[in-house]
């Protein structure tokens, strides 16, 4: 009897090692779990971190680059916008006409252009034409003596034409007392049509060029003179340069780059003097802008 109870004792025992031993076994298994899905959740929190970093650093990166890698339409910088918009007087004196050519041709009988009761300067250009590309950092600095431009892009010409750093009217607006500047950019970087002309502004480049047959760049200065080519050679003076290293040689009379963009920037101030009767007069009546218009003709 005594043996049996002893037995019977150490199977209890045994079937409750057992269950203890199994009951640890789950405990331990729950634990493995939690610990399991806690890494995992730290994992995906970690990951979704990660990622979102990326696209900030991707989405600042995208933001405060002056020019992205394709060459395509960005705004303008502060740095670059202020060193073409700001030119020394004694620069534009000491450059005179520079390298430029002037090739800006008197008019006609065409009707006076005009915008609000202010003489029009019409720009039509396309973004992918590498002598819009050239003129238009003249055209910048030249309007600059007269007015202000907000809204000014970045952008390079197509890349199987000259692909040059410039900048763009696209979208850009301009403030002067003195005349009105309407710029329409036609033609995007891939040529496909952006901005439609007018009927009016067709009629107006039919009448200047005899033509209605669109070539770039066309400038109109208020039905007085007219400009279809360009002022300067920007392939050979302007390629392989960002934006932020033409605007930086604009100040410096030596530079090729000044030379060029100004000259052609004081060819442009003449003509425009001529649609403002000569106002601003501390503009028109700078020795280096009479000398032009003196070349001008009618």
């Amino acid at each position: 009897m005594g043996r049996e109870t002893n037995r019977r004792r150490r199977e209890q025992q045994a079937a409750t090692a057992k269950e203890k031993a199994a009951a640890a076994r789950a405990s331990q298994a729950r634990v493995d779990q939690r610990r399991r899905a806690r890494a995992i959740l730290i994992s995906v929190v970690a990951a979704a971190v990660v990622i979102a970093l990326i696209a900030v650093i991707a989405i600042t990166h995208k933001s405060s680059t002056p020019n992205d890698a394709a060459g395509n339409r960005v705004a303008a910088t502060a740095a670059v916008v202020n060193d073409v918009t700001s030119i020394s007087p004694a620069t534009f004196q000491t450059v005179g006409g520079g390298t430029a050519q002037l090739a800006i041709k008197p008019l006609s009988g065409q009707p006076p252009l005009s915008v609000n009761g202010k003489p029009e300067l019409l720009f039509i250009g396309g973004e992918f034409c590498p002598i819009c590309a050239a003129e238009r950092w003249s055209m910048t600095a030249a309007l600059s003596r007269f007015g202000t431009f907000s809204n000014l892009s970045m952008i390079h010409s197509a890349v199987d034409d000259g692909d040059l750093a410039t900048l763009d009217f696209y979208k850009s607006s301009y403030t002067s007392k003195y005349l009105s500047f309407v710029p329409v950019e036609n033609a995007d970087r891939n040529r496909a049509e952006l901005e439609k002309l007018t009927s009016a502004q067709l009629a107006t480049y039919k009448a200047a060029t005899g033509t209605a047959q669109i070539a770039y760049p066309f400038i109109d200065f208020g039905g007085q003179y007219m400009m279809q080519t360009e002022g300067y050679d920007g392939a050979s003076v302007l390629s392989t340069m960002t934006q932020a290293q033409i605007a930086s040689r604009l100040n410096d009379p030596s530079s090729a780059v000044a030379k060029a963009v100004v000259g052609e920037a004081n060819n442009l101030t003449a003509a425009i003097c001529k649609m403002t009767n000569g106002l601003p007069a501390s503009v028109c009546t700078a020795p280096e802008v009479t000398t032009i218009q003196g070349e001008l003709g009618a």
